[in-house]
């Protein structure tokens, strides 16, 4: 197991051949990590881009609530990770995914069920 000592130099340098566990610890405890996928599990959940809901042919509508709540939670992110490792300087709407309601697939998940 390998020690980490910061998570987001970790995440950025990440390469989808690694096959170790990590560990990460703080004053609270220790926190083991593994890339997923490396244990025989798999990402099942169900996405869809921003470019594919933006797409007049999309099956998924959004309300205008549901708009603006993605434009203000894609420009906090936006300004608050601009300057750390984790958002790459060549980014698209390929590259933002949104869970699908696996009980309606032509919806989207967003924080507060809106």
């Amino acid at each position: 197991m390998i020690d980490i000592s910061n998570l987001c130099d970790t995440i950025a340098a990440y390469r989808s051949n690694l096959e170790h566990r990590s560990c990460l610890r703080d004053e609270q405890g220790r926190f083991a990590l593994s890339p997923l996928g490396s244990q025989g599990v798999t990402d099942i959940r169900d996405t869809v881009s921003l470019e594919t809901l933006l797409c007049k042919e999309s099956k998924i509508t959004l309300t205008r609530r549901q708009r603006y709540l993605i434009s203000l939670t894609l420009a906090s992110s936006h300004l608050q990770l601009h300057s750390t490792p984790w958002i790459s300087s060549q980014w698209s709407k390929k590259d933002i995914l949104f869970l699908r309601d696996s009980n309606n697939p032509n919806k989207i998940l967003q924080e507060g069920h809106l």
